[in-house]
C-alpha cells in the first residue's frame, strides 16, 4: 500500500528508540542504547570526531587544542551496557579522553534498571570522581542522585535524555519532539499524506519515547488522511517488538505504516513484513542507525530511520565536564546534537 502510494516520491527514509533524545518531561525515558567495558580506545579523537559526525557544530567556549594530560577521572553511568547505540557514544567519550587526557570508566546494568543506575551514581560520588555522565531514564527518579552529586562538588552532564529539573550542569542530546516531527514529516511525504499508522514505542511511558510520538503526531495532524490506529510497547527489545509488530499487522489489516521510536522497532516491523510477504504494503520509519536497520533500508524493507548522534553526545559529555571543572563551559546549558533522516538515497554516505 505504502509503496504504491509513494510512486515517484522520495526514496525510503528515516527515530531509536527508548530508547534513547531529550527527556523534557518528568516521565521515564527509554534506555535505547548501550556500551562496553569502559570508554577507552586507541583511536585519534580528532579524526574520530570528523569521521563519526564530528565534534559538536557548536563551538564550545574555551575549547582546548589537545595534548594536555589533566588526569580527571570520570564515570559514565550507562543505562544498558553492551547496547550498540551506547557503544558508539563510548567511542566519542574515548576520543575526548584522548584529547583532554581524561579517564572515563563505564558502569551500569546490562538491562533497564533505574535503581541500579542511581546506585552507580551514588557510588561514583562516594569514590570522589571528578565528574559524572549519565542518561536520565526517569528524570524525576534521577533528580535526587544528580543533585547529591552536584552538592558534593561533582559536575554532572546528561546525554541523550535530560533531567531538566535537576542541578546537572549540561545536557547534550536530541530534541526528541523535533526528531519525532521530522519522522512524521517524512512519513507524510512517503505516503502522500494517507496512512493508517501503528506505533511501536520503546517504553510506553518513557520520556524520550513520549516526546518522539508527540512530535510525530504534531507533524501528521495537518493531514486528515493520516491516523494513528494502534500503539504498542516494544520495551526497546527486538523480540518483543517483533511479536507486537506481528500482532498489529494481523489485527489491523487496514494498517499500512509503522513508526518505531526505539533502535530495534524498525528492525522488528521490517522483519515481520518481510516474513509475511507484505513489504510493499507498508511504510516503515524507525530510529537510530543500527546496522540491521541500515541493511533493511538498502533492501527496501524499511523506508527511513531518524539517526541521532550518540558519538557526538559521548564526546560532548567528556568535553563539557572538562570545561565545567576548568570554568570555561558554554553559556547554553542545552546542546541539541540534531538528527539526520536516512533513506535509501543517502544510506551509504550520510555520515
Amino acid at each position: 500500500m505504502k509503496k504504491k502510494l509513494v510512486g515517484s516520491l522520495v526514496a525510503v527514509a528515516m527515530i531509536i528508540g527508548l530508547v534513547g533524545g531529550c527527556g523534557s518531561s518528568g516521565s521515564p525515558a527509554a534506555a535505547d542504547s548501550g556500551a562496553g567495558e569502559g570508554a577507552k580506545t586507541e583511536q585519534s579523537k580528532d579524526n574520530e570526531a570528523a569521521d563519526k559526525g564530528g565534534e559538536t557544530s557548536v563551538k564550545l567556549a574555551g575549547e582546548e587544542d589537545g595534548g594536555e594530560k589533566r588526569g580527571y577521572r570520570f564515570t559514565w553511568v550507562n543505562p544498558i551496557v553492551g547496547l550498540e547505540y551506547w557503544s558508539i557514544a563510548e567511542e566519542g567519550m574515548a576520543a575526548a579522553d584522548e584529547k583532554y587526557g581524561t579517564d572515563t570508566q563505564t558502569v551500569g546494568p546490562t538491562e533497564i534498571n533505574i535503581d541500579e543506575q542511581i546506585k552507580q551514581i551514588d557510588a561514583a560520588v562516594a569514590a570522589k570522581v571528578d565528574g559524572i555522565i549519565t542518561m536520565a531514564l526517569d528524570p524525576e527518579a534521577f533528580k535526587p542522585a544528580i543533585d547529591r552529586a552536584v552538592d558534593a562538588g561533582i559536575p554532572v552532564v546528561c546525554i541523550d535524555t535530560d533531567a531538566p529539573d535537576s542541578k546537572r550542569q549540561y545536557y547534550a542530546g536530541t530534541s526528541n519532539f523535533d526528531a519525532g516531527m521530522e519522522a512524521g514529516n517524512k512519513m507524510a511525504e512517503l505516503t502522500g499524506g494517507k496512512a493508517k499508522i501503528g506505533i511501536l514505542m520503546g517504553g510506553i511511558n518513557a520520556a524520550n519515547m513520549v516526546a518522539r510520538v508527540e512530535g510525530f503526531k504534531e507533524a501528521i495532524k495537518e493531514f486528515p488522511d493520516m491516523e494513528v490506529i494502534v500503539t504498542e510497547d516494544s520495551n526497546a527489545d527486538l523480540l518483543t517488538g517483533t511479536q507486537k509488530a506481528q500482532a498489529m499487522m494481523q489485527t489491523y489489516p487496514e494498517m499500512n505504516a509503522v513508526f518505531g521510536t526505539s533502535s530495534t522497532d524498525a528492525q522488528a516491523a521490517g522483519k515481520v513484513a518481510e516474513e509475511m510477504g507484505v513489504v510493499e504494503d507498508y511504510c516503515i520509519i524507525g530510529f537510530d542507525d543500527m546496522e540491521d536497520t541500515l541493511q533493511y533500508i538498502r533492501d527496501g524493507v524499511v523506508d527511513a530511520t531518524t539517526v541521532q548522534k550518540p558519538y557526538e553526545m559521548g564526546y560532548l559529555g567528556v568535553e563539557l565536564l572538562v570545561q565545567t571543572i576548568e570554568g570555561n563551559g558554554p553559556a547554553e546549558q542545552i546542546i541539541d546534537t540534531g538528527v539526520t533522516i536516512v533513506t535509501k538515497e543517502n544510506v551509504d554516505n550520510y555520515k
